[in-house]
């Protein structure tokens, strides 16, 4: 943050204490002096009167305000006199424009977002909104929120941290016009309910036909797994993106898999993990755990996962049958147990044969977060001094548990309870860094920069091969764009994206022939993006005056550079593998 930033954070924070304190410091010099001011004139009138009224004094000092005070020009004033007469009525229009500013603000901040460009819309200033919408103030991120309930007590902190405040039904294009839409860079749709959320983002794509440059990036959050799943195969199915990108994420399957990176479960023992409680969140996990363990190729040894839940047996059986590789990977057990139950908080689940825990990990992922925490502290009493590092989720991470958590540091005991603020993980700034179409953006400029490096290019001699955070927004936007079109090369030789359910199912190859036409079609793809960016050929590729030599037909290029068009159409079941997709004939 630069100084000016601080300095308007500290103004707008503390501006009515100075102002108060200003006020009585004038009036303190304006007393003073006209005290001063007429003891003197007193002493020369006729008689002498060097006794003034306070009282008159005090008034004089009042009008000083209002530039209504009579003073004797050829006679001398004091220096508090003179500070205060000056002060004194600047100081009443400091006050009263900032009084205007308190009045009017919120007005005035919508009207100043009119000429906003790449900003953040946020629909939706509840418990998802706001923590985001937090993460970006802090980030210095220009920002508008919208929030249909006028009554929503939240919003009254907004306009002094100087983010407008549209409300009313975002789904009006209208109201989206407001909030320039059409010339933001990212629009999050966080309301409650899935239908809302898809009604905006409908309304914004419209409104993104006015844009001339960069797509507009919309974030859909949806509840409901199965049906995220579908719209975000759909999301990869479609190839128009120019003017908006669409990207549903959910919040359980985002979650599991940053609870999974950051618990680490696979440690050097043989993992077995109690998963206490079924829902979207749990679900999402396991697979996700299943899945990753199956990639690590640790053989001779087994993942263990005992489901913990009133309907155990049949949840795990039901996700087997969907899942084929659920089984095969992992020693899966269900314990029909209810957590919220006498057994399940004496805990002799916790044990093996020689009283030892049976478990090198837990994690409460229950719905109902008074549920989850109860259980959570009656597993962290049953350990008698044993360790098994406990993983809570809850929405968002509570007063409470920072309470338990300090205690059980100040004890000296190891830390076995962290809590995992699903919210507050999940809705961070990133968010577009975990769409699928911006993870698969990412793994084709991996292979892309794997592919180089083998010829011996460097970024050095090559810019395109820079770390993503590091690479040019127009060679972001580019791998972007052919993960987008991945869906319309599929199209072209009749076949579509589906959901990969059996890890062990061989991945889908190409025909030689598939391989030739899609390879072409990559090309044309890639020449006609660069022509239309201004980009020429050129006999040595600059990235910097936008050279390129391959900027030529299909018929006229190296083999070398047909190969990296042909390795990338190789690649694609291996890319939409890693976002949980397959190619299938149709």
């Amino acid at each position: 943050m630069t100084w000016p930033d601080r300095l308007e954070d500290w103004w707008r924070e503390h501006r009515w204490w100075v102002i108060a304190s200003l006020w009585v410091v004038v009036i303190g010099l304006g007393f003073r002096g006209l005290w001063s001011y007429h003891v003197v004139l007193g002493r020369e009138q006729t008689p002498p009167d060097p006794h003034p009224e306070v009282s008159d004094i005090a008034y004089e000092t009042l009008r000083l305000f209002s530039l209504d005070v009579n003073l004797d020009v050829d006679h001398a004033k004091s220096l508090p006199l003179q500070i205060a007469r000056f002060a004194a009525p600047l100081l009443v229009v400091l006050t009263t424009l900032q009084a205007v500013i308190v009045l009017f603000y919120g007005r005035w901040l919508l009207a100043r977002a009119q000429l906003y460009r790449g900003h953040v819309v946020i629909v939706g200033y509840g418990r998802k909104g706001r923590p985001l919408a937090r993460r970006f103030i802090q980030e210095r991120r220009r920002l508008v929120i919208f929030e249909q309930d006028e009554d929503n007590p939240f919003l009254e902190s907004l306009p002094r941290q100087g983010v407008p405040v549209v409300v009313g039904d975002a789904a009006e294009p209208a109201q989206l016009r407001l909030a320039r839409v059409h010339r933001a860079s990212i629009l999050v749709c966080l309301t409650g309910d899935d239908r809302t959320n898809a009604q905006v983002a409908f309304a914004a794509q419209a409104l993104a036909a006015r844009r001339g440059d960069r797509p507009l990036d919309c974030l859909v959050y949806i509840v409901d797994p199965r049906l995220c799943a579908l719209l975000t195969e759909q999301e990869l199915e479609s190839a128009d993106a120019d003017l908006f990108r669409l990207h549903f994420f959910n919040p359980f399957d985002r979650g599991a898999t940053i609870l999974l990176d950051e618990s680490n479960p696979f440690g050097k023992r043989e993992p077995k993990l109690l998963v206490v409680g079924f829902g979207p969140l749990s679900q999402s996990f396991m697979l996700q755990a299943v899945q990753a363990w199956s990639e690590t190729g640790r053989a001779g040894e087994t993942l263990s996962i005992t489901l913990v839940a009133r309907d155990a047996a049949e949840r795990v059986h039901a996700l087997a049958a969907q899942y084929p590789g659920f089984t095969k990977h992992c020693r899966v057990t269900g314990l029909a147990l209810d957590p919220a139950s006498a057994q399940f908080e004496e805990g002799s689940f916790l044990f093996d044969d020689r009283g030892g825990i049976a478990f090198t990990r837990a994690y409460v992922l229950l719905r109902d977060e008074s549920e989850a925490l109860a259980a959570a502290l009656a597993l962290l009493g049953r350990l008698g001094g044993q360790r098994l590092p406990i993983s809570l989720a809850m929405e968002q991470e509570s007063r409470l548990l920072e309470i338990l958590r300090s205690r059980e540091q100040a004890s000296g005991a190891p830390l076995e309870l962290k809590a995992f603020g699903l919210l507050d993980r999940v809705l961070q700034p990133g968010l577009l860094l975990g769409t699928t179409s911006e993870i698969l953006a990412r793994a084709i400029h991996e292979e892309y920069v794997r592919d180089q490096r083998s010829r011996g290019q460097s970024p050095r001699t090559n810019p395109s091969m820079e770390p993503w955070d590091k690479l040019a927004d127009d060679l972001q936007e580019s791998n972007r764009r052919q993960a987008e079109h991945i869906g319309s090369k599929l199209r072209q030789v009749d076949a579509f994206i589906a959901p990969r359910t059996d890890w062990d199912e061989p991945l889908f190859q190409f025909t030689p022939e598939e391989i030739e036409s899609l390879a072409r079609s990559e090309h044309q793809r890639f020449v006609d993006e660069r022509l239309s960016q201004g980009w020429k050929r050129g006999p040595v590729k600059d990235v910097a005056r936008k050279i390129n030599p391959s900027l030529v037909p299909w018929e006229e290029l190296d083999e070398p550079t047909r190969d990296l068009d042909r390795s990338a159409v190789r690649n694609l079941p291996v890319l939409l593998a890693k976002v949980g997709f397959k190619v299938q004939r149709q």
